[in-house]
This record gives structure tokens, sequence and C-alpha cells, in this order.
């Protein structure tokens, strides 16, 4: 059972989760641009049940943009596998493995530095 209350993550892995994090920012910011459909659909809504929406018509995804979605997925699925899997959490028992990937997540050296009009910003919401 390892120390966890200096946490000494290996570079690889802070590395890894901060790609992630920006990957996912990205993707989050593309998705924010993209139509709510990847193919052409007419308009929808819902006024019944508890989460009642309405969307508007929408055209199709271009295949530029439906390739940088696939592209991003891919990526931050599989750093996601490469953090998840890594050899450094097996020196962690239970809820301490739960806990240091959270450390892990909150650490200011795997926070993205993602372009936004107007600069630079360490805040991933930034980005969206």
């Amino acid at each position: 059972m390892a120390d966890v209350s200096e946490p000494n993550f290996p570079a690889d892995l802070i590395d890894a989760q901060r790609e992630l994090l920006g990957v996912q920012a990205e993707l989050h910011a593309l998705q924010k641009r993209l139509a709510w459909s990847l193919e052409p659909a007419e308009a929808i809504s819902s006024t019944d049940g508890w989460r009642r929406f309405k969307r508007p018509a929408t055209g199709d995804w271009t295949e530029d943009e439906a390739a940088s979605y696939d592209r991003l997925r891919l990526r931050a699925r599989d750093l996601a596998t490469t953090i998840i899997c890594h050899t450094h959490w097996s020196q962690f028992d239970g809820a301490e493995v739960t806990k240091m990937r959270s450390l892990l997540k909150k650490l200011p050296t795997v926070q993205p530095v993602i372009p936004v009009a107007g600069g630079t910003t360490d805040d991933v919401t930034a980005a969206a």
C-alpha cells in the first residue's frame, strides 16, 4: 500500500491525463458547433415526461466534421484506456485507487492550455 499523502505520479501518466483533458475540451467545443444530428433530421420536441426538449430541423455533418469527431472520440478512448490501465495504480488498494485518480485529474500540471478567441486559458470550460 503506497503513501497517498504526497502523490508522485509518473510523467507519462501526467502527460496522458493532460492530453485527455485537452482532447475532451476540443471534443466538447466541436460538439457545440455541430448540428445535433449526424444526419439530416426534422425538428423534434417533447412536452411529455420529466425531460422536455425541443430541437430544430438540422442538416448533416460534413465529412471533415464527422472525421474530426471520430478522431477525437477515438483519441479520448485510447487515452482513457492508457490512464486506467497504467501500472502505477497497482500499488494502491480499493478506494485509494479512486482517490489517487481524482488527485491526478485535479493536479494543476495536468490542466490543458486551450486556445480560445482572444488568447489562451487553462480553464477547460472556456473552450466550449
